[in-house]
């Protein structure tokens, strides 16, 4: 944990010092030896932290749901689906 914290540090450093250099992204990543697509993904979540906004992974709360109601309901084929994920790969999740 450390590891990423210092991680994080270093490479929010380097976010500013790109800005404070007036050189694109491409130029400063390749005269500091990062690669520029590391430096770009840096760049966004700087620009989110400081927005404000809420990096850390998001979890639903799926004991919200009446369980018994909803697990009786799964074994009948003819139930629809209470929530449907469909990734860009074309997989799809249906959570009953």
């Amino acid at each position: 944990m450390a590891h990423r914290k210092a991680l994080s540090q270093e490479m929010f450093e380097h976010v500013a010092r790109q800005r404070e250099s007036g050189m694109t992204v491409a130029n400063y990543a390749k005269h500091t030896g990062i690669s520029s697509s590391k430096l770009q993904y840096w760049i966004r979540k700087f620009n989110a932290q400081e927005a404000g906004e809420n990096t850390n992974l998001k979890f639903i709360n799926l004991s919200s749901f009446d369980t018994a109601d909803h697990y009786s309901k799964a074994l009948e084929p003819q139930s629809n689906p209470q929530i449907t994920l469909t990734f860009p790969n074309g997989m799809c999740l249906k959570i009953y």
